[in-house]
């Protein structure tokens, strides 16, 4: 599953939100722990996580 079906599903069950994902943009931890959550083999691949969520956010905000 690529991290964006996956972080579709996480907010469609609420378990991600809006300010979660906004939180993961500004703290580099935050960005981490997402990540460790979505791969079985974490690294710090903080920009790839960001570059995946940045265009989340603008299309879940236009779909509101």
């Amino acid at each position: 599953m690529n991290m964006w079906n996956w972080l579709h599903d996480c907010y469609d069950e609420k378990s991600l939100t809006i300010e979660d994902l906004e939180e993961i943009m500004e703290n580099d931890q935050e960005a981490e722990k997402l990540w460790r959550d979505w791969a079985d083999q974490s690294n710090c691949f903080i920009d790839f996580v960001r570059d995946e969520i940045k265009p989340f956010i603008t299309y879940i905000k236009q779909k509101k």
